[in-house]
């Protein structure tokens, strides 16, 4: 019984070393998933205040420029003024569970 051991234990820490091998690899997929998804948003920004700043004075260019950047910065999680506007839904169920 003695020798089983320790080759249950090295083949759980083989088992271990591999799921995080695979949860680093998933984390990297969704890093790079994110910095396209951030680049794709940003380029639309800056098409929409392109397009709606032709011929616009200075004044409405920056207008349109600083709210593009809040949209982004917002968009990207960065800025959360409305945070308080969002309601998970496990938050919702929490209080009727408990009255029950």
């Amino acid at each position: 019984g003695g020798d089983g051991e320790p080759l249950l234990a090295g083949a759980r820490a083989r088992r271990r070393f591999e799921q995080a091998e695979d949860d680093a690899h998933q984390r990297h997929e969704d890093l790079a998933g994110a910095g396209v998804r951030t680049l794709q948003l940003a380029l639309k920004l800056v098409f929409v205040v392109f397009l709606l700043g032709q011929d616009a004075p200075r004044p409405r260019i920056y207008l349109l420029c600083a709210i593009a950047l809040c949209i982004f910065l917002h968009q990207t999680g960065f800025l959360s003024i409305f945070s308080w506007l969002y309601v998970a839904p496990e938050q919702e169920g929490a209080g009727e569970g408990g009255a029950e």
